[in-house]
């Protein structure tokens, strides 16, 4: 979680967005994976 935490800032600090997708949350739910990123992809494209 702290490597994560530290990539994150990294990455908002040279204004990329990020978005994690866990593998079990794809397994659980593509459709819902999908809604999640189609918005987000959209919510960056309006930035």
């Amino acid at each position: 979680m702290q490597r994560d935490q530290e990539v994150n800032d990294y990455y908002n600090a040279v204004n990329w967005n990020i978005k994690r997708v866990w593998e079990h949350e794809v397994k659980q739910d593509l459709d819902q994976v999908i809604d999640e990123l189609s918005g987000f992809i959209e919510s960056c494209k309006n930035h």
